[in-house]
């Protein structure tokens, strides 16, 4: 999976090896940006935006925080952890730090944890100058992020016996674009040139460190879910890539991501069933023997699929990015994807502001790089429109809204 590019320097020796043994997931998405798939992930909800107040706080009492994937299973006899980056919400209480909010969404633990980005939030300023939170205790640190990541999880997962839940998020490879330490990466690897070079060697220390992770874990009794956050940034593209269809945006490029699940009785293989990180707490709660609840209403299991590949469970999903404050990105760009066997169906949603939405239909089966728009008008796909525009209709975006729940399936 990691030759894509021809180039041996950046072959994932680790994550391929876990893919070898697992199920690969070629249809699985995200939301096009970090903060609102970790949201969606939490709280098993389609999230556009939220959480950009980390480092500073709401300023203001907030509502309970609802249920979240860690605090279910903490009901269920699990102890949690969280490692990497947090950017999913602050504390409800304007009287207390992020550094404290972990504890109220669900996690026991939270190590060489950081706010949000490294690059210049929450007093961090790069991956080796950077403020770490350990079970709300701050400190100021020069390890390299990804290794401090990669060791604080390790420390946690040896010295915890009951039964346990690891949420590691490396923040690899986000901006700030750097040079890892060299003795993280292959002997002999060039020095990267550019800001794509950098960003590969940055997954290539990432890669090194997972082997070294997975070195502890038992993958005979241990589930291990290995997911994308978002497409590629737009300040590394891989050649011919388009920087207006990449992270930001609901083109595939940008929320298209990759998923390798591993673990008892998951089905070796691929499946080109369709699955979104809003179905992670129906799935985990799952497998703990628990159930996902009733306030995480986009989330569905995928433990069907995880037995069998050739199963579905999902017919529909939503990706969904609300207006920002950027310039470049001040539209609703939400999309729906349909997959049936043989047909990959989409439809982009893009809201300008005080403007008709503009609606665009792909067949991701002939088009993966969505070049050829479907005439509106084509019979052919009619029915395929017409189910397409009545689930973004239902979820509230293209002045369509029915009002109805968000669809599942």
């Amino acid at each position: 999976m990691s030759r894509a590019d021809g180039n041996p320097w950046n072959d994932l020796i680790a994550i391929d090896a876990l893919a070898a043994q697992g199920q690969e997931w070629e249809n699985f998405y995200a939301q096009p940006l970090c903060n609102p798939t970790r949201r969606t992930l939490t709280f098993g909800n389609y999230t556009g935006t939220g959480g950009t107040l980390v480092c500073k706080g709401w300023g203001q009492q907030q509502p309970p925080v609802p249920a979240t994937l860690a605090g279910e299973l903490r009901k269920l006899g699990y102890e949690t952890a969280a490692f990497g980056k947090w950017h999913i919400d602050p504390s409800s209480s304007p009287n207390k730090g992020w550094w404290e909010a972990p504890f109220e969404f669900g996690f026991d633990a939270w190590r060489a944890l950081n706010g949000a980005n490294v690059g210049g939030h929450c007093n961090s300023r790069d991956y080796f100058d950077w403020t770490r939170a350990d079970d709300g205790v701050l400190t100021a640190t020069n390890q390299y992020h990804t290794e401090a990541v990669a060791l604080a999880f390790m420390d946690w997962w040896q010295e915890t016996s009951r039964p346990r839940f690891a949420y590691v998020c490396f923040q690899a490879s986000h901006l700030p674009l750097h040079a890892p330490p060299s003795y993280l990466l292959p002997s002999g690897y060039p020095t990267p040139k550019n800001a794509r070079e950098q960003y590969e060697a940055m997954l290539v220390a990432m890669d090194t460190l997972v082997g070294t992770m997975l070195s502890i874990v038992d993958l005979r009794d241990t589930f291990v879910f290995l997911v994308g956050d978002n497409g590629t940034p737009p300040e590394a593209l891989r050649p011919g890539q388009d920087a207006s269809r990449v992270k930001w945006t609901t083109y595939e490029d940008g929320v298209n991501v990759p998923m390798i699940a591993v673990g008892p009785d998951i089905r070796p293989g691929t499946t080109p069933a369709l699955g979104h990180v809003v179905d992670f707490p129906g799935t985990l709660l799952e497998l703990a023997g628990g159930a996902a609840s009733a306030t995480m209403e986009d989330t569905v299991s995928l433990v069907p699929v995880l037995r069998n590949p050739a199963s579905r469970v999902r017919r529909c999903l939503i990706c969904d990015r609300e207006p920002t404050k950027d310039p470049r990105f001040r539209d609703h760009d939400t999309c729906a994807v349909l997959e049936a066997p043989g047909v990959l169906f989409k439809a982009r949603y893009d809201t300008p502001p005080s403007r008709p939405t503009r609606k665009t239909y792909y067949d991701l089966i002939a088009d993966p790089v969505e070049e050829h728009p479907i005439s509106a008008k084509d019979p052919s796909w009619a029915a395929w429109i017409g189910e397409a525009d009545a689930a973004l209709g239902a979820y509230g975006v293209g002045g369509d809204s029915s009002g109805g729940a968000h669809p599942k399936r």
